[in-house]
Parts: structure tokens; C-alpha cells; sequence
């Protein structure tokens, strides 16, 4: 069923040339997955930066083609210190992703709260 999915991908030519050269332009980034929604124009980009805790972040490129845009999220503040390359090289600002227990209390979310030292760590 995967090969089958995979194989109806078609980005066309020139669409898959800019989205080689836009990634490969994120030298701090390990590009992960991709959604492709071919009647809505839409190609994103899923990767990941390492950050220097040796946890990582995520990071979504969200490439309109009709529009010619790219969109990028970002999953954390801790990647500020690429956010001015990040919005040079898609020509964006950040679109800010924000923790679902901000909003919503589910049970199936990870939560934090604030250690003694004021860090936030994970709860179960």
C-alpha cells in the first residue's frame, strides 16, 4: 500500500528542482517527511534541528506553488537563534507553533510544568 502511495506522487519537474534547492538551502536542517496534496498545490516539508541540549526541534515548510510561496513553522523558541535565516532564505515570518496544553486539556498530550529551578520538564 506504501509503494502504491509513494508512486502517485508527482511533483512536476520544475516544482521538484525548487523544492530540492529550497531544502538544500536549510544546511542546519535533516529534512524528514513530506505531505503532498497535488489539487491543493501544496508540498510540505517535515525536518529537524538539532539543538544544543542535544534534543531537537521541529520544523515544517509549507510550499504553495500556485502562489509561489513557502510558509514555515517552526516547534520551538529554542530554534530563534535561526529564525533570521529561516525567514531570509523563505523570504516569511514565523508562523509560531504553540504546546495543545495551552488551549486544551487532553489526556493524550504531554504536559510540563515548571521544575524547581523554573525549567519546565515532561509530566505524565
Amino acid at each position: 500500500m506504501e509503494e502504491e502511495i509513494k508512486n502517485k506522487v508527482k511533483l512536476l519537474k520544475e516544482h521538484k528542482a525548487y523544492v530540492k534547492i529550497i531544502l538544500e538551502k536549510f544546511d542546519f536542517v535533516i529534512w524528514d517527511r513530506y505531505i503532498y496534496t497535488p489539487g491543493n498545490d501544496h508540498f510540505q516539508a517535515y525536518g529537524w534541528i538539532k539543538r544544543k541540549d542535544k534534543k531537537q526541534d521541529f520544523i515544517s515548510l509549507i510550499f504553495t506553488f500556485q502562489k509561489n510561496s513557502i510558509t514555515y513553522q517552526a516547534g520551538s523558541n529554542s530554534t530563534s537563534e535561526y529564525h533570521r535565516k529561516i525567514e531570509e532564505i523563505t523570504g516569511q515570518t514565523l508562523v509560531k507553533c504553540h504546546r495543545v496544553e495551552e488551549i486544551v486539556n487532553a489526556k493524550n498530550m504531554i504536559k510540563l510544568k515548571n521544575n524547581k529551578n523554573g525549567r519546565r520538564k515532561k509530566r505524565s
